[in-house]
């Protein structure tokens, strides 16, 4: 077989061609494919859902709920009318006396997180709750939409909590149950 003048043969087998493919192994592809995924996973995790905290609902029902019960006992105690004004996203205690609704006094509206969006149902009606502008406030009295009896019974009402408003996100009659 001819030489090249430094010894070399200039034809190249064909089993060393063969070694020098084009294209990826199943190990690589494999690497690639968990990085992807964990970096999906990643994503995933701290994306918000979109919805409010089920955390969040559950706290902000069970403090009404608590609410809700001390009214009943005050207005057993006091033998008095009472109820619970919801404003926008806030609420208020009132009492009956002289012959007119009014706001507690001494107590100051409490704010639900803008957040946690809600439903009020009276009646199985669906309530307006948004905020009255001063001309409204001027023409109408404001009355309690829960009211609460001198026996501790209260009106029928639904309050939902969240978008989805599920069963289990609400709080009603009697007596305030989570």
């Amino acid at each position: 077989m001819p030489t090249s003048p430094t010894g070399a043969n200039k034809a190249m087998p064909a089993a060393l061609k063969q070694r020098f493919q084009t294209g990826f192994t199943l190990l690589e592809l494999m690497v690639v494919v968990t990085i992807i995924a964990l970096m999906a996973t990643t994503v995933m995790l701290t994306m918000p859902d979109g919805k409010a905290d089920s955390k969040k609902i559950s706290t902000q029902k069970a403090q009404l709920a608590a609410v809700l019960r001390s009214l009943a006992q005050s207005s057993m105690l006091k033998q008095q009318w009472q109820g619970l004004y919801f404003e926008d996203q806030s609420y208020q205690s009132m009492i009956f006396s002289n012959s007119h609704w009014q706001l507690t006094p001494k107590t100051e509206a409490k704010q639900i997180p803008a957040e946690i969006p809600f439903l009020l149902l009276i009646d199985n009606q669906i309530i307006e709750t948004g905020k009255a502008t001063p001309e409204q406030q001027a023409d109408i009295l404001i009355n309690p939409q829960i009211i609460i009896s001198p026996i501790g019974l209260f009106n029928s009402f639904e309050l939902r909590f969240g978008d989805e408003q599920l069963a289990e996100d609400s709080l009603s009659d009697p007596y305030a149950i989570l």
